[in-house]
């Protein structure tokens, strides 16, 4: 009787070892998940930025050039 007690103790704490050792991949797994997550936001962000100075640069220029036709045609004006 004693054995079958020794055995039943035995597997009860091989599967309370099993069961933290599955709790501790899933917590590690959701924390990596998480960062990964936040990485791409954080790239996503990145490029969404990185489009609006371009756009901002092609407004600027596009804004300089009608600046330059405006003199150019000014200028025309008075000659």
């Amino acid at each position: 009787m004693l054995t079958s007690d020794v055995g039943a103790i035995w597997e009860k704490a091989v599967k309370d070892y099993n069961e933290n050792i599955r709790i501790c991949f899933e917590e590690e797994n959701k924390k990596e998940l998480e960062r990964l997550t936040d990485a791409v936001k954080e790239k996503e962000r990145i490029k969404k930025a990185q489009q609006e100075d371009k756009d901002t640069a092609g407004l600027r220029k596009a804004k300089d050039k009608l600046a330059q036709k405006k003199r150019e045609l000014h200028n025309q004006q008075f000659e």
